[in-house]
């Protein structure tokens, strides 16, 4: 019996092959795809500032020399940061730690003998260190300070001065900023070192998770950084409120990643409160760094 419905089942799927349609693969990108997606990551990689027409029409000899010489990596590349590159147009963080993948890879991109890229990256680099130059780059973590980087801070800085009527940064901010990084960052603590390049990936999240907090213990932290702000010199003050934001949105960036963690606890209908609050507390103990104002300002 068993043996007989195996052959019949056999029969139906050899039947189901032969008849259904052909699965649909993946078709290659035009030569038009490619430059357009050249020209998208490199924006990106540069910091978001738009390509000159003369820098357009590299990226377009940088992928007719790379569909030359090695067409196969070309196109792997391509299929490799498509989603990636989706998840970027409407994931602001994401697009940050994005842009901080490739940046890094760019500034150290050694290639093997053989590869015939060569000409391909030395375009490719030219583009993005013209509109976001290296500031520090640490390879035994394998992070990246850049202008772009000192932006963010100064950003992030002027709208918690706005928002929490703080003393706001000084017009020297980023030269302030970039003299710490090239003295101090490499030979930086590792939390502080990740926290710190990380900012631009993590302020997302310090709008709507300070929103949430609440009002008393929000207001006596604010005025306590407000005072130590007003007695602080400008570049002191400026260092202190990089300091801040970069601790607000590792603390920030945590609470979220929590939140999201601990929904599906909280909606659980089968689990009592002591349950969800014991259950809550191991997965908090995931976290292995925390990082403070404190440590930060006194680096």
């Amino acid at each position: 019996m068993y043996p007989f419905r195996f052959c019949l089942f056999a029969v139906a799927l050899a039947a189901w092959f032969l008849v259904r349609p052909p699965l649909a693969r993946a078709q290659t990108p035009t030569t038009g795809a490619l430059v357009a997606r050249e020209i998208a990551v490199l924006k990106l990689a540069g910091g978001g500032t738009p390509l000159t027409l003369d820098e357009r029409r590299q990226a377009a000899q940088a992928v007719q020399s790379a569909l030359a010489t090695n067409r196969a990596a070309l196109l792997k590349s391509y299929a490799e940061l498509t989603k990636p590159l989706k998840r970027a147009a409407h994931d602001r963080a994401y697009a940050a730690y994005l842009r901080l993948l490739i940046r890094y890879a760019d500034e150290t991109a050694q290639l093997p003998p053989g590869t015939g890229l060569d000409q391909t990256v030395a375009i490719e680099q030219q583009i993005i260190h013209a509109h976001d130059p290296t500031v520090v780059v640490d390879t035994k973590r394998q992070l990246i300070i850049t202008e772009k980087s000192l932006r963010d801070f100064l950003t992030a800085s002027q709208w918690l001065a706005r928002k929490y009527h703080l003393p706001p940064p000084s017009d020297h901010f980023t030269a302030h900023l970039r003299d710490w990084f090239l003295a101090n960052y490499v030979s930086s603590d590792d939390a502080t070192a990740v926290a710190l390049a990380l900012q631009g990936v993590t302020f997302p999240y310090v709008a709507p998770v300070i929103a949430e907090a609440n009002p008393a213990r929000k207001q006596a932290t604010f005025q306590q950084i407000r005072q130590q702000l007003q007695a602080a010199d400008p570049a002191a003050r400026d260092l202190l409120l990089a300091g801040t934001i970069t601790a607000l949105g590792a603390l920030c960036a945590k609470k979220a990643e929590e939140k999201a963690r601990f929904a599906w606890v909280d909606d659980n209908p089968y689990l009592s409160q002591e349950s969800k609050d014991t259950l809550k507390w191991w997965l908090s103990q995931g976290w292995s760094e925390y990082v403070t104002a404190t440590t930060i300002a006194n680096m």
